[in-house]
């Protein structure tokens, strides 16, 4: 879920009211400009902790503000959990209260707030039914090979400014929400899309992503390279990905 609207807030605090959280896990990335605060996604008694090792539970989900300054936390218990009880939002201040007796705040240039797991652990949870695919991932990245040689890469990243799609290392597009940039790894990773990839000699220059309608392929984007030797003959390949057979089967 993606928060730029105030009155979209209640949404999150619906949602996030009572759970857990550590504040020592609390994280501000002063490059990003990300304060990430992970976060148990049930609702129990006492923060979430193994009984076999005693040891607490790992956290399953992510509250992300982007676009953030002057991270203050305010702990005046110093006993390490507490409860979220209400993020607010007012003149550029995000204010995140906790029980017992906890306050967050920072500046924003906008509001910005990204709840729930983040776009990669889902890309992750929703891959592991495909075992064969080569996963990478970094801290703010992932790139999944299928498998064969008829495929391309697909890669997303994540940073300040959203959610970045990569087919084949050339073709991309920036989306604003996660669900639109997980929607669209989906796709790439489907036998319903197809790339096209035009070469210059050994050097790819161009990259379009054609989808099947009505039994045709249709491109719908191109990307291209500005300089590129273009006194060698083009040449076009074909490339295509067949993790999921179709659209209603890409990962969910």
């Amino acid at each position: 879920m993606t928060i730029r609207e105030p009155e979209r807030l209640v949404l999150v605090n619906d949602r996030i009211h009572d759970l857990w959280f550590d504040v020592e896990a609390i994280t501000y990335d002063p490059v990003s400009r990300v304060v990430r605060i992970p976060f148990w996604n049930r609702p129990t008694s006492k923060s979430p902790v193994n009984r076999a090792t005693g040891k607490p539970q790992p956290f399953d989900s992510l509250l992300a503000i982007h676009d953030a300054d002057k991270l203050t936390v305010e702990d005046k218990e110093h006993i390490g959990t507490y409860t979220f009880n209400v993020i607010a939002y007012s003149n550029r201040q995000v204010a995140i209260t906790a029980d017992p007796n906890v306050r967050i705040g920072c500046s924003v240039s906008s509001l910005h707030i990204d709840f729930g797991p983040d776009a990669i652990d889902r890309l992750v949870a929703k891959l592991a039914r495909y075992p064969e695919a080569d996963l990478t991932r970094s801290g703010s990245s992932i790139s999944i090979r299928p498998p064969g040689d008829a495929g391309f890469t697909v890669q997303l990243l994540v940073d300040a400014n959203g959610y970045t799609v990569f087919f084949d290392g050339g073709w991309h597009e920036q989306f604003d929400t996660e669900d639109e940039a997980i929607n669209c790894v989906g796709f790439g990773l489907s036998s319903s899309c197809r790339l096209a990839v035009t070469y210059r000699g050994s050097t790819p220059c161009s990259w379009a992503v054609q989808s099947l309608q009505g039994g045709d392929w249709k491109t719908d984007s191109l990307t291209g390279l500005l300089i590129f030797p273009f006194w060698r003959r083009p040449r076009i390949v074909f490339k295509q990905n067949d993790l999921t057979a179709s659209p209603s089967q890409e990962p969910q």
